[in-house]
């Protein structure tokens, strides 16, 4: 079950992480990411679950190993677009999937990840996950971990 303060703060947390273009490695970015992703879920399994509302209407995850969301973007312009990563961008949005605010609890992804493709070659992967399946630290082992696997 959740905590109280996770049946009531009911929010994503995400990160865009900015890739340069390599000319090392000519390998699709998505699909390695995809590919990654498959692995590191086999620890990771919660995330790839749903929430479930209990009798008493608290929240739980149930991991019902239904997957995570994964977007594949392409950008029509070069990464040097995003020249100011400091300040926020109104367009940064675009580099995230955007989760309907109306949306059935229930019926959530609780991790997406969107790989953003800029025509330089460069991309960014921008990964939004559910706050209440994992704390900041915890966030920032899983993509280390996906990382690993990539």
């Amino acid at each position: 079950p959740l905590s109280a303060i996770d049946n009531i703060a009911r929010a994503f947390s995400n990160i865009l992480l900015v890739y340069s273009a390599s000319h090392r490695v000519s390998a699709d970015p998505a699909k390695v990411i995809r590919e990654a992703l498959s692995k590191v879920l086999v620890y990771y399994y919660p995330f790839a679950g749903r929430l479930r509302k209990k009798e008493n209407g608290e929240l739980e995850v149930e991991c019902t190993g239904q997957g995570v969301l994964f977007v594949e973007a392409m950008a029509d312009s070069d990464l040097s677009v995003l020249t100011d990563l400091d300040d926020y961008n109104p367009s940064f949005q675009q580099l995230l999937f955007s989760v309907p605010q109306d949306a059935d609890i229930e019926d959530l992804h609780l991790f997406i990840v969107q790989v953003t493709r800029f025509t330089c070659g460069g991309f960014v992967v921008g990964a939004n996950v559910y706050g209440s399946v994992c704390d900041g630290k915890g966030f920032g082992q899983f993509l280390q971990s996906m990382a690993e696997m990539a």
